[in-house]
């Protein structure tokens, strides 16, 4: 009887809110998005500076179409080779740790790329650049996934992951700007400079990043003691506090859901629609009008990631009402990632209008499709999910473009390849 009438007289526990307060939601968003988001931009832009700076460096370091599709896809074996241990250092040492390190390197091995002479050292700097850049991606997911509970995350992982298309538009244009303006500069190519120029962001996030990121909500200065209870039981009430799996074990029991599958499939399609427009869209542009100055040329290349940037946030939402209560990937979502990919290689077929139109829809659908993976929650995203998508994505978008690319130019009329080459 004591111990029942002690239970009746104790106060409830207290409850977790059902969402973020809005002004905890704006601290978080204005202290960790811009870095993270601003060194995914810059991951993008430097894994793929490489397709405009080709535009000139074909010259100065004899490259084919073939060398320059097996530049662009060695960066690819290094990546996911260094998936499993780069996710087992972001367990270990912890999230702000990895992705400073990674950023300075990569930062440096994009800027070493601008004292390059031959071909073989391009594709030794395109292999280093893989290893540090394999670690970005999920140490920015695993710390999204420690200080956003469940109903915040996946908009958060949203805005985190327009970044992709926003480092591509502003990739694009600023790389044509870089190209002609700077050209024989300080008697240095154009192309030499666009590496040295577009490293330099990456290596002050990083160091922004080393210095102004928390490890954990607990050791935010810029929260109050009562925002960090409030987060803190948010993110134990969703599970996104919870241990995850030893690494092996977490894989393991991921090969066996179907829907790692599914997600692997759906990220390897809307990968391949990704890297055919970022690698050889500006060669095919290139072709299609050999007049334009390359900083309109940038400017043109941009209009895809522009309008994806209008267009796939929408598609998202609308796809994102038909998931299923367990998070299971909306069937809407995959349609558009796999007409995201049809869409890739045809447009690389087409000429003209055409072809920015391809490219167009094609990056729509591909912006629509990496939300659901994202709001998965993290023990399984981390070791298990993402990092088999990756697996299944990454070395198909780049192998399988480049000798299709190769094939198809090759069989193009003399014509065609000699302006090209201009």
């Amino acid at each position: 009887m004591a111990g029942s009438a002690e239970l009746l007289l104790s106060p409830p526990p207290e409850e977790a809110p059902l969402s973020l307060p809005a002004e905890l939601r704006r601290r978080l968003d204005c202290r960790l998005l811009p870095l993270l988001s601003g060194g995914y931009l810059m991951s993008v832009i430097d894994r793929s500076n490489l397709a405009y700076a080709e535009l000139q460096m074909r010259d100065d370091l004899s490259l084919s179409q073939s060398s320059f599709g097996l530049a662009a896809g060695v960066f690819f074996l290094s990546y996911c080779a260094a998936q499993v241990p780069t996710c087992a250092l972001v367990s270990k040492l912890g999230a702000r740790r990895v992705l400073a390190a990674t950023m300075l390197a990569w930062g440096l091995c994009s800027a070493a790329t601008a004292l390059v002479r031959t071909r073989g050292q391009l594709l030794l700097l395109r292999f280093l650049l893989g290893f540090p850049e394999a670690g970005f991606y999920p140490a920015a997911i695993l710390t999204l996934s420690l200080w956003y509970p469940d109903t915040s995350r996946s908009r958060a992982s949203t805005l985190f992951t327009l970044c992709a298309t926003l480092g591509t538009s502003i990739g694009a244009s600023s790389s044509g700007a870089l190209l002609q303006s700077l050209d024989g500069a300080l008697g240095l190519a154009g192309w030499r400079w666009l590496f040295l120029v577009q490293a330099a962001p990456t290596l002050l996030i990083g160091l922004l990043v080393l210095g102004l990121l928390p490890d954990s909500p607990a050791e935010a200065r810029w929260l109050t003691g009562e925002q960090k209870k409030t987060l803190a039981a948010l993110l134990a009430s969703d599970g996104s506090a919870a241990a995850s799996l030893p690494l092996c074990a977490a894989l393991r029991a991921a090969l066996r859901r179907p829907h790692t599958w599914l997600f692997g499939a759906q990220h390897f399609v809307a990968a391949q629609a990704f890297y055919c427009l970022v690698y050889f869209g500006p060669t095919q542009l290139r072709e299609v009008l050999p007049s334009l100055p390359l900083s309109l040329l940038g400017c043109v290349g941009a209009l895809p990631s522009a309008v994806s940037l209008l267009v796939g946030p929408t598609l998202s939402e609308r796809a994102d009402r038909s998931r299923d209560a367990d998070n299971s990937p909306s069937r809407g979502r995959f349609r558009a990632a796999w007409l995201g990919t049809t869409l890739a290689l045809l447009c690389i077929l087409a000429s003209g209008l055409m072809l920015l139109l391809g490219a167009s829809l094609a990056a729509a659908g591909h912006a629509s499709s990496p939300r659901p993976l994202l709001g998965m929650p993290p023990a399984t995203l981390c070791s298990g999910l993402a990092l088999l998508a990756t697996w299944l994505a990454f070395p198909a978008a780049s192998f399988s473009a480049g000798p299709f690319w190769a094939l198809h130019h090759a069989s193009q009329p003399a014509e065609l390849r000699a302006v090209s080459a201009r």
